[in-house]
Protein backbone atom coordinates (compact mmCIF):
# COMPACT_ATOMS: atom_id res chain seq x y z
CA UNK A 1 0.00 0.00 0.00
CA UNK A 2 1.44 3.26 -1.12
CA UNK A 3 0.81 6.18 1.15
CA UNK A 4 0.41 9.54 -0.21
CA UNK A 5 -0.61 12.04 2.10
CA UNK A 6 1.89 14.82 2.11
CA UNK A 7 0.60 17.42 4.66
CA UNK A 8 -2.60 18.15 6.73
CA UNK A 9 -2.66 21.62 7.45
CA UNK A 10 -5.48 24.79 7.93
CA UNK A 11 -5.34 26.23 5.24
CA UNK A 12 -7.07 29.76 3.86
CA UNK A 13 -10.42 28.66 1.47
CA UNK A 14 -8.64 31.07 -1.32
CA UNK A 15 -6.05 28.50 -1.70
CA UNK A 16 -8.25 26.03 -2.96
CA UNK A 17 -10.06 25.32 -6.35
CA UNK A 18 -12.83 23.34 -7.39
CA UNK A 19 -11.88 20.66 -9.57
CA UNK A 20 -12.72 21.33 -13.44
CA UNK A 21 -13.90 18.07 -14.67
CA UNK A 22 -15.47 16.79 -11.53
CA UNK A 23 -18.74 15.23 -12.50
CA UNK A 24 -20.68 15.53 -9.22
CA UNK A 25 -22.80 17.83 -8.12
CA UNK A 26 -24.76 18.27 -5.31
CA UNK A 27 -27.11 20.50 -2.46
CA UNK A 28 -24.87 21.50 0.02
CA UNK A 29 -27.83 22.44 2.38
CA UNK A 30 -27.57 18.98 4.52
CA UNK A 31 -23.87 19.04 4.56
CA UNK A 32 -23.88 22.72 6.48
CA UNK A 33 -26.22 21.47 8.94
CA UNK A 34 -24.53 18.59 9.73
CA UNK A 35 -21.56 20.81 10.15
CA UNK A 36 -23.19 23.52 12.04
CA UNK A 37 -24.39 20.74 14.05
CA UNK A 38 -21.53 18.51 14.55
CA UNK A 39 -18.53 20.64 13.34
CA UNK A 40 -16.29 20.21 10.78
CA UNK A 41 -14.64 16.78 10.95
CA UNK A 42 -11.91 15.29 8.30
CA UNK A 43 -10.20 16.92 5.85
CA UNK A 44 -10.43 18.20 2.20
CA UNK A 45 -7.88 16.25 0.09
CA UNK A 46 -5.97 18.70 -2.83
CA UNK A 47 -3.53 18.63 -5.09
CA UNK A 48 -0.81 20.43 -4.36
CA UNK A 49 0.34 21.69 -7.39
CA UNK A 50 -3.16 22.69 -8.52
CA UNK A 51 -5.04 23.57 -5.63
CA UNK A 52 -7.47 21.30 -7.51
CA UNK A 53 -10.08 19.56 -4.54
CA UNK A 54 -9.98 16.04 -5.31
CA UNK A 55 -12.58 15.11 -2.47
CA UNK A 56 -14.39 17.39 -0.32
CA UNK A 57 -15.54 19.78 -2.92
CA UNK A 58 -19.25 19.79 -1.49
CA UNK A 59 -17.92 19.87 2.29
CA UNK A 60 -15.85 22.74 1.15
CA UNK A 61 -18.45 24.95 -0.38
CA UNK A 62 -20.77 24.34 2.73
CA UNK A 63 -18.20 25.12 5.05
CA UNK A 64 -18.05 28.67 2.67
CA UNK A 65 -21.98 28.85 3.22
CA UNK A 66 -21.33 28.97 6.97
CA UNK A 67 -19.03 31.67 7.23
CA UNK A 68 -15.37 29.75 7.09
CA UNK A 69 -12.43 31.24 6.27
CA UNK A 70 -9.99 28.41 6.75
CA UNK A 71 -10.47 24.06 6.76
CA UNK A 72 -7.99 21.27 7.58
CA UNK A 73 -6.53 20.33 3.67
CA UNK A 74 -4.21 16.86 3.24
CA UNK A 75 -2.14 18.18 1.04
CA UNK A 76 -1.05 15.21 -1.95
CA UNK A 77 1.94 15.01 -4.42
CA UNK A 78 0.52 13.56 -7.38
CA UNK A 79 0.32 13.84 -11.17
CA UNK A 80 -2.86 14.60 -12.66
CA UNK A 81 -3.99 10.91 -14.13
CA UNK A 82 -3.43 10.06 -10.32
CA UNK A 83 -5.43 13.14 -9.36
CA UNK A 84 -8.25 12.14 -11.62
CA UNK A 85 -8.18 8.62 -10.48
CA UNK A 86 -8.19 10.20 -6.74
CA UNK A 87 -11.71 12.29 -7.24
CA UNK A 88 -13.27 9.33 -9.46
CA UNK A 89 -12.47 6.24 -6.79
CA UNK A 90 -14.00 8.61 -4.01
CA UNK A 91 -17.45 9.38 -6.23
CA UNK A 92 -17.47 5.99 -7.03
CA UNK A 93 -17.01 4.60 -3.62
CA UNK A 94 -20.01 6.09 -2.23
CA UNK A 95 -22.15 5.97 -4.89
CA UNK A 96 -21.85 2.40 -4.79
CA UNK A 97 -22.35 1.84 -1.19
CA UNK A 98 -25.30 -0.34 0.35
CA UNK A 99 -27.34 0.81 3.19
CA UNK A 100 -28.97 -1.79 5.75
CA UNK A 101 -32.50 0.17 6.26
CA UNK A 102 -33.32 -1.85 9.33
CA UNK A 103 -30.43 -1.14 10.93
CA UNK A 104 -30.40 2.64 9.58
CA UNK A 105 -34.05 2.79 11.40
CA UNK A 106 -33.06 1.71 14.41
CA UNK A 107 -30.03 4.24 14.89
CA UNK A 108 -32.06 6.91 13.97
CA UNK A 109 -35.05 5.83 15.96
CA UNK A 110 -32.22 5.94 18.98
CA UNK A 111 -31.04 9.48 18.10
CA UNK A 112 -34.70 10.49 17.37
CA UNK A 113 -35.31 9.85 21.14
CA UNK A 114 -31.97 10.97 22.63
CA UNK A 115 -30.89 13.81 20.72
CA UNK A 116 -33.01 14.41 17.68
CA UNK A 117 -32.05 13.90 13.97
CA UNK A 118 -30.09 17.20 13.15
CA UNK A 119 -27.13 17.02 11.96
CA UNK A 120 -27.96 13.85 10.20
CA UNK A 121 -29.39 14.63 6.99
CA UNK A 122 -32.60 12.69 7.83
CA UNK A 123 -35.78 13.81 9.10
CA UNK A 124 -38.76 12.57 10.78
CA UNK A 125 -40.29 11.18 7.56
CA UNK A 126 -37.72 9.45 6.51
CA UNK A 127 -37.52 7.41 9.55
CA UNK A 128 -41.21 7.45 9.59
CA UNK A 129 -41.08 5.72 5.65
CA UNK A 130 -37.87 3.23 7.20
CA UNK A 131 -40.43 1.79 9.63
CA UNK A 132 -42.90 1.65 7.43
CA UNK A 133 -40.52 -0.63 4.85
CA UNK A 134 -40.32 2.32 1.89
CA UNK A 135 -37.76 4.22 0.20
CA UNK A 136 -36.58 7.27 2.33
CA UNK A 137 -37.49 10.25 -0.16
CA UNK A 138 -35.63 12.57 -1.84
CA UNK A 139 -34.19 15.53 0.32
CA UNK A 140 -36.25 18.60 -0.45
CA UNK A 141 -33.72 21.77 0.83
CA UNK A 142 -35.72 23.72 3.54
CA UNK A 143 -36.73 27.52 2.56
CA UNK A 144 -34.07 28.91 5.49
CA UNK A 145 -30.42 28.22 4.74
CA UNK A 146 -28.13 27.04 7.83
CA UNK A 147 -27.46 29.40 10.30
CA UNK A 148 -23.74 30.75 10.19
CA UNK A 149 -21.52 29.14 12.40
CA UNK A 150 -21.05 31.02 15.72
CA UNK A 151 -18.04 33.22 14.86
CA UNK A 152 -16.51 32.19 18.55
CA UNK A 153 -16.65 27.96 17.79
CA UNK A 154 -13.60 26.28 17.23
CA UNK A 155 -13.68 22.95 16.17
CA UNK A 156 -10.38 20.89 16.45
CA UNK A 157 -9.85 18.57 13.48
CA UNK A 158 -9.59 15.00 15.11
CA UNK A 159 -7.45 13.65 12.00
CA UNK A 160 -4.61 16.65 12.30
CA UNK A 161 -5.30 18.67 15.75
CA UNK A 162 -5.71 21.54 13.09
CA UNK A 163 -8.32 23.93 14.60
CA UNK A 164 -11.26 24.58 12.28
CA UNK A 165 -12.40 28.73 12.79
CA UNK A 166 -15.25 29.67 11.22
Amino acid sequence: MQIINEETVLTDIRQLKPHPKNPNKNNTDLIAESIHENGFYGTIIAQRSSGHILVGHHRLQAAEQLGAKEVPVTWVDVDNARALKIMLADNRTAELAHRDDEKLAELLSELQLDSGLEGTGYINADLDALIAGMTVPDFQPSEEPPPRLDEKKKVTCPECNAIFTP
